[in-house]
Formats: C-alpha cells, structure tokens, sequence
C-alpha cells in the first residue's frame, strides 16, 4: 500500500487503494476457513489494449510508454527488506526446482541444461539495473483510456531486476504466439516506445531474451504452486504440455542475442 501511495504521489496513474473508517486500508472478512485479508482499490478506468488487428503495434508502442512513465513514478518508492526481491534465486533458482518436478522425464535433460545455462547468464550480474517493479506487466494490469494508462494489480511487486520486470510484456505475447516477425516486431514496438521516454542500460537490453525465460519459469511456478486455489484443470496436464511446447518453440531465441532492441 506504501509503495502504490508513493508512486501516485509522485504523479504515477495506479488505482490506489481506498482507506476503511478506522483510516487503514486493511479489512478483515471472517470465512469458514479463518480469517482472510481484503484491501478495496479504486477503479482503473477504461480496458486492457489487444494486440491484434491494425492498431496491435500502436498498441504495444502505447504499453510501453505506459510502463516507462510507471517506472519513472517507481523512483519515489524505496527498497523494503519486507518483499523477497526479484533476483537469481527468486526468479530463475527456485522456479526452476518448482517446474522440474512436473517436467515429463524425457524432457528433465534438456530442461535442466536450458535452465543451467541461464543461471550461468545472470550469475554476477552487477551491471543490471534494480529498482521498483509492478511485478507483473504481462501486457495487461493497465487498463487505457484515451491518453491515460492506469496501473492496478501490484501483489507481485517487489524491489529488483528492471530487465525482468520488462520481459513481461514479451512473456504475455509470446504464450499466444510464436517465434515469427510477427511477434518479434510487437516486442520491439514496446521497446520504442519505452525507450522514447525512458532509457535503459544496454545491459537491460541486451539481456531480454534470458529475462524472458525468467519470465516464463518464474509465472509457471507460480501457477503450478497454487493450482489448489486456482485449479489443476486451468494448470493441469494441458498447460504443462503448452509450456513444454513453448520451451521447444523459443529454445533458440531464449540464450541468443536479442533481437528485439
């Protein structure tokens, strides 16, 4: 709640949330299973954008405008020892313990190389920029309208790696679609538009393809974790065939120089 006051403060389009009566903003709801937590947000105006059609790149270009003016905001959030940050071992280490135990035996070897290797890219990585991130900016959590794009959706957010907080949007396009120009020239759109108003260390950029997967590991063993709460037939034998088919479909691009910046 601090971190999404003091962006708004510092001029950042975010839902904020809405104080309770005794002027916090936590409310408590007793439920069969014990007590749970709720915290009433304001409304984000206006929709998701889609990337299809003949305004799909208008629309990545928009996003990421969007989201370089939400990281210029993030500056007046300070690191919090209280969220486990974006780094090697929360996004790439542990996630890949996760997702091996539901990889098919005859994938594990080549699944643990892949994985190896990307430990090995970002290893040491002190020339990556850290800072604030949303958390999840999958190509959607902001809805638009007319000139403004307002953020909502912060539960993942946390202090950390900016270049993983980037490859969100290529995550979000690239699980509906493949490897093609098609795709690479949605990604690239966003990058422009980001970087017309935001520059990024040629570290960061250079990086993308390996975030990507981050990406990919990171939101996979989030879904596997909790398909108690949100359903082994959404995340069951299905999603983990399409996530071994997205493995083999981008492996090339995946520990390759980007193409994208």
């Amino acid at each position: 709640m601090e971190a999404i006051l003091a962006i708004a403060a510092a001029g950042g389009s975010v839902a904020r949330p809405v104080p309770v009566r005794d002027g916090g903003y936590l409310i408590a709801i007793p439920m069969p299973e014990g007590t749970r937590t709720a915290v009433l947000f304001e409304d984000a105006p206006g929709a998701d954008l889609h990337y299809y059609g003949s305004d799909r790149l208008e629309n990545a270009r928009r996003y990421g405008v969007a989201v370089a003016t939400l990281h210029l905001a993030c500056y007046a959030v300070r690191e919090s020892p209280a969220r486990k940050p974006f780094d090697l071992d929360t996004v790439v280490i542990q996630p890949s313990i996760e997702v091996a135990q539901h990889i098919r035996p005859e994938d594990r070897g080549s699944f643990a190389r892949m994985t190896d290797a990307l430990v090995g890219m970002l290893s040491g990585r002190d020339d990556l920029t850290s800072g604030f991130c949303h958390g999840d900016l999958n190509n959607a959590n902001m809805h638009f309208q007319g000139g403004l794009a307002t953020a909502f959706d912060f539960d993942c957010c946390a202090w950390g790696w900016r270049a993983f907080e980037l490859a969100a949007f290529a995550r979000g396009v690239t699980w509906y679609g493949g490897p093609d120009e098609a795709t690479d020239e949605l990604i690239r759109t966003f990058f422009h538009g980001y970087l017309s108003l935001r520059p990024l260390a040629a570290a960061d950029l250079a990086i993308q393809p390996a975030m990507l997967l981050a990406q990919r590991l990171w939101v996979t063993s989030l879904h596997l974790k909790a398909t108690d709460r949100l359903g082994s037939f959404r995340f069951g034998e299905t999603y983990l065939a399409r996530f071994t088919k997205w493995l083999h479909d981008w492996n090339e691009r995946l520990l390759a120089p980007s193409v994208w910046t």
